[in-house]
């Protein structure tokens, strides 16, 4: 007979403990059918290549990654959260994975070339269990590194989408566009003007035409959107969001959730999860990004900035029809 392992987290963990101890034994430990027990059946996952339901498809996701890089890592970075057990938890988990590619992947075959990705994972956590995950990973710094071909690999990503996603990027794009948006959800210890703050960040970088965004940052601020894409300097983040401004011809953007937590002796982390919505200057067809950013910020400035969106899945959606 067979004693089914259990893992080591539940209910009684602490959040940050629970979220940095079930991915090391899911991924580097191997344990993947733990999966079963820290995601719920209907467990909503949200990504911008595809949208999924409950921890069997997380299993299978899983497993796939495992056999195209066995020696993935999961490193954290930091995991900035909200909540409490009677509530639930709000993470924001942001880790560095390098890792060898042995296997075939979607894009192609394997390349044996060793690279590094850069994820954030926000899950909401309720009586140990994931009842909802919001996955961002930038899959053109993957293949660039892989060296395979950025239009192919839009396209063979894009073949992949199910019509049922393709509507629910349309429909995303079209409400905020429309001027839809929701109030953000916001985490403990996020106080007005810290929301206030994030929000004319977002809409500043991402959608004004008379303010860049500059003067959120301090001059010597760093941009990370991937271990290997990075900007260093205000000039060049606000020049780097510029160009997104540039390729569109009506922005929108929205936050969906933010948690500010204290960071040192005078800052903040924060984590926003956003979404955001374009109509691009060729093409007919709004393009729809989901994104997370943690903010490092420090005297009513962002020193450091992580932001994470799949750019391969937003080239994806330029190639769809209809």
């Amino acid at each position: 007979m067979t004693t089914r392992k259990r893992g080591q987290y539940g209910a009684d963990s602490d959040l940050v403990d629970y979220i940095l101890g079930i991915t090391f034994e899911i991924w580097e430990q191997g344990q993947v059918e733990l999966i079963n027990e820290y995601y719920s059946d209907d467990c909503q996952i949200y990504a911008l290549e595809a949208t999924t339901i409950g921890a069997a498809a997380v299993i299978e996701g899983t497993r796939a990654t495992l056999t195209a890089f066995p020696d993935r890592l999961l490193l954290a970075e930091n995991v900035v959260w909200s909540g409490d057990r009677e509530r639930g938890f709000y993470s924001s988990h942001r880790l560095t994975s390098p890792m060898t590619n042995r296997g075939d992947t979607l894009f192609g075959p394997a390349t044996g070339k060793t690279v590094r990705i850069m994820n954030i994972a926000d899950c909401v956590v309720e009586e140990g269990v994931i009842t909802g995950e919001w996955l961002v990973r930038d899959n053109l710094a993957l293949i660039q590194q892989l060296g395979f071909d950025e239009k192919a690999s839009a396209q063979t990503m894009a073949t992949q989408m199910t019509e049922t996603h393709i509507d629910w990027l349309g429909a995303e794009a079209t409400s905020l566009l429309q001027g839809a948006a929701s109030a953000a959800a916001v985490g403990a210890h996020c106080s007005a003007s810290q929301l206030d703050f994030v929000q004319r960040w977002l809409t500043d970088v991402w959608t004004s035409s008379t303010n860049d965004g500059g003067d959120h940052y301090a001059p010597y601020a760093t941009m990370y959107r991937a271990p290997t894409r990075y900007v260093a300097g205000r000039e060049e983040i606000v020049a780097h969001y510029h160009d997104w401004k540039s390729a569109a011809v009506r922005t929108a953007a929205a936050v969906d959730h933010v948690i500010a937590q204290p960071m040192g002796h005078d800052g903040t982390d924060f984590a926003v999860r956003w979404r955001a919505a374009f109509e691009p200057v060729v093409g007919n067809r709004p393009v729809y990004i989901l994104g997370v950013s943690h903010l490092r910020c420090s005297n009513g400035r962002i020193m450091a900035e992580w932001t994470v969106f799949d750019e391969l899945a937003v080239s994806a959606q330029g190639l769809l029809t209809g």
